[in-house]
């Protein structure tokens, strides 16, 4: 097999990267700058809100969708606990997945039934929010993770430089 003129430019373009780095670290903004233009994160424009009932507890449940700032990622906040109700939405968090997904912190809070909302909000390309719940899970809606797109999509989305 030849290389192909991609395989070429590919290769001088490495070539060219590695002389361009010291120690693993990029010489010069222009060069900095590219990659954080290039790479951009996305939030809601602004807060919406859904009302409904917890799928597996039975309980009413109002869930906030708010923008958060760049490398926040996605957080839950349990507004109806005393301790620190905040919970990163990662796989180092889950605590549980009978039945339904579900994340806690260190200090004992969970949130359940966090994975339509976590699948519309991977399918959006939201990289930071902040979710209020003032109950222990996300309210099932329909059943399917279309509601919750549509809440991004009343909220709009907006790029974040980096």
């Amino acid at each position: 097999m030849g290389l192909t003129e991609g395989h070429i430019k590919t290769k001088k373009n490495k070539t060219e990267k590695n002389k361009s780095t010291k120690n693993g670290k990029a010489n010069g903004s222009v060069e900095t700058a590219a990659i954080q233009t290039a790479v951009r994160q996305r939030t809601l424009r602004q807060d919406v809100s859904e009302s409904g009932v917890g799928l597996h507890s039975g309980v009413p449940v109002t869930m906030v969708l708010r923008a958060a700032p760049v490398d926040h990622g996605i957080v839950f906040r349990r507004t109806d606990v005393d301790a620190d109700g905040d919970i990163a939405a990662r796989w180092d968090r889950v605590a549980d997945t009978r039945l339904c997904s579900v994340i806690a912190n260190d200090a004992g809070v969970t949130v359940g039934t966090v994975e339509h909302l976590m699948a519309a909000l991977a399918g959006c390309g939201i990289d930071n929010a902040l979710i209020e719940l003032d109950g222990p899970e996300v309210p099932a809606m329909d059943g399917s993770s279309e509601p919750f797109v549509q809440m991004v999509r009343d909220a709009g989305v907006i790029d974040q430089d980096m």
